[in-house]
């Protein structure tokens, strides 16, 4: 979650990042596409915006980070130690924090938003949130989301 929330990555991004992509001494973290080059093969790395990006590590990324065994290239894991799926994760979300917050804070009125209604996505509008509120300028967020338009932040 912390993933998501300091980086606005998607779920399926949250996958993929590799050892080698952690730059600790700049506090970079690179979200890699590789669909274009020659030499592809199942590992091979792609995200919606078919572009690599570069984003800050945020502190308690960092923390969470350094607190990780390196197991193999890849810095998440699933619960039994292999590749970790975006399956997986959201059924995690879902059984763990969305329907145990539900119980807690159910809706008060019938068109009400509530945490029934979250989703991994929604760490990404967070994120985008946080930016805005902290003051962060548009075109770098847009940059760090690979976001085209401002329409979309």
């Amino acid at each position: 979650m912390v993933g998501l929330t300091c980086t606005g990555m998607r779920i399926e991004e949250l996958c993929n990042p590799k050892w080698l992509d952690v730059k600790v001494d700049k506090q970079m973290l690179t979200i890699a596409d590789e669909s274009g080059f020659a030499n592809q093969t199942d590992d091979t790395r792609s995200n919606k915006s078919s572009c690599s990006r570069h984003l800050p590590i945020h502190a308690e990324l960092l923390a969470v980070l350094e607190s990780l065994p390196r197991i193999d290239q890849y810095i998440f894991h699933g619960p039994r130690g292999g590749r970790l799926k975006a399956d997986t994760v959201r059924n995690a979300l879902v059984r763990e924090v969305i329907k145990r917050l539900t119980k807690r804070f159910p809706k008060q009125f019938e068109n009400e938003r509530s945490f029934e209604d979250g989703r991994l996505h929604s760490f990404r509008h967070y994120f985008c949130s946080v930016c805005a509120n902290t003051g962060i300028p548009e075109r770098i967020t847009m940059n760090w989301l690979r976001h085209a338009d401002s329409e979309m932040v």
